[in-house]
């Protein structure tokens, strides 16, 4: 261990031989402090205590005889005669240097592992398996409010909002029930200061080695990600209620025109319901044959990626003839690819009803007119015809001597 021969120590040095002299100093200061009186740094460092006490054992570094150290755990006690007489004494060396290689090597890993916890943006706590905070870093701190001291003497469940706590609980005795090594899970917390805070956390569930459980929390602050959860949800609600209860009708279709929603007004003027539209195709269900080349039509603009607006006769469950105008969009995933379309329905059959009848009208109109025109033109003949005879007549008369008489008359 040493690199000495037997000849080279014994009966030639003392132990000091072997050891750093400031271990040595360092260790008859604290001696002399435990033991109320004066140790004198050297050999009485060793076995100053052995007098009075079975065993002494420290940690010690040994020098080589090539000068390198070696960590060592020396173990002394007193050898004693028959009556108790101290007549030397016993000291076993351990070569500790695995050991504290595995030592420094945890604490390093420690270190690290600590330095990590303390320098992460995430919360991270742990608790008991009564739910106490057993650890929680600065982040934990700045999220909940409390100061660490704070939060030692508090459960986890007490920064639940109360609505939400008997839910939380459940699902962690459910996770020590099933023995599911880790879980997700999000609640709302209240702060210290009463602000409401979203957090979603990973719990990893650790069995200890005295029968005993411990939890290990990895948080994240979810606020703001909830606050646009609700805020979408909101916006979505709006939206879907104003399509239902929109007096428009609204359908949506892939690009193969089958149906994949109707909104109840589209229900309404259509006349089916729900599951008699779902996975039909809306051109083969409302468009007549006669109208097939004007629904090609459609369909190529749209392949072209065309939004229009036209109008089209159709035929209700009913079976009767329907003018719908139709206002129609492309639809897209979120990878922006094209999925089919959305139209917006608007019935329109009372107008072309008028359209017709105004057209019907007009057409009347200018048939009475053309009869008119017939008419003054067939008068002003018959009327022109006996004129002309006596305007000759007057003409002729005129040519000759008349009387005053005939003058007058």
């Amino acid at each position: 261990m040493l690199g000495y021969s037997s000849s080279e120590i014994i009966n030639v040095h003392t132990p000091s031989i072997i050891h750093e002299i400031d271990e040595v100093i360092s260790r008859a200061e604290i001696l002399s402090k435990k033991l109320g009186y004066n140790v004198p740094p050297g050999f009485e460092s060793f076995v100053a205590k052995v007098r009075t006490e079975d065993v002494d054992t420290n940690e010690w570094t040994y020098i080589r005889k090539d000068g390198s150290r070696l960590p060592v755990l020396l173990s002394v006690t007193a050898i004693r005669d028959n009556d108790q007489k101290i007549i030397g004494f016993l000291g076993i060396a351990r070569d500790i240097t695995g050991q504290k290689l595995s030592q420094k090597a945890l604490e390093e890993s420690e270190a690290r592992y600590r330095s990590m916890v303390e320098n992460s943006t995430e919360v991270i706590y742990k608790t008991n398996k009564e739910g106490f905070f057993i650890y929680a870093n600065e982040v934990a701190e700045k999220l909940t409010g409390y100061k660490n001291e704070e939060l030692l003497q508090i459960r986890y469940t007490d920064l639940i909002r109360k609505d939400r706590k008997k839910n939380v609980i459940i699902h962690y005795i459910q996770q020590v029930e099933n023995n599911k090594p880790a879980t997700y899970y999000e609640f709302p917390i209240i702060m210290k200061s009463g602000e409401e805070k979203w957090i979603g956390q990973s719990v990893q569930m650790t069995k200890l080695k005295n029968g005993t459980i411990e939890f290990t929390a990895l948080a994240i602050d979810i606020t703001e990600r909830i606050y646009y959860e609700r805020k979408i949800l909101q916006q979505k609600e709006k939206y879907q209620n104003i399509i239902t209860n929109m007096r428009l009708g609204l359908l949506e279709v892939d690009n193969e025109y089958t149906i994949l929603f109707a909104n109840p007004g589209f229900r309404n003027m259509s006349g089916y319901q729900m599951d008699e539209l779902i996975q039909k195709n809306s051109s083969n269900l409302f468009i007549e044959e006669s109208n097939s080349e004007f629904l090609n039509e459609r369909k190529q603009l749209r392949k072209q990626g065309v939004s229009e607006m036209y109008e089209v006769p159709v035929k209700n469950k009913k079976g009767e003839t329907r003018w719908w105008m139709v206002s129609a969009a492309l639809s897209y995933d979120e990878k922006g690819n094209h999925t089919g379309s959305i139209g917006i329905y608007l019935d329109i059959t009372e107008k072309k009803q008028l359209e017709l009848e105004l057209e019907q009208a007009k057409s009347k109109a200018e048939e009475l007119a053309k009869t008119k025109e017939s008419f003054l033109a067939n008068m002003s003949h018959e009327i022109r015809t006996p004129l002309n005879a006596i305007i000759g007549m007057i003409r002729e008369l005129s040519k000759q001597k008349l009387t005053e008489k005939q003058k007058e008359y």
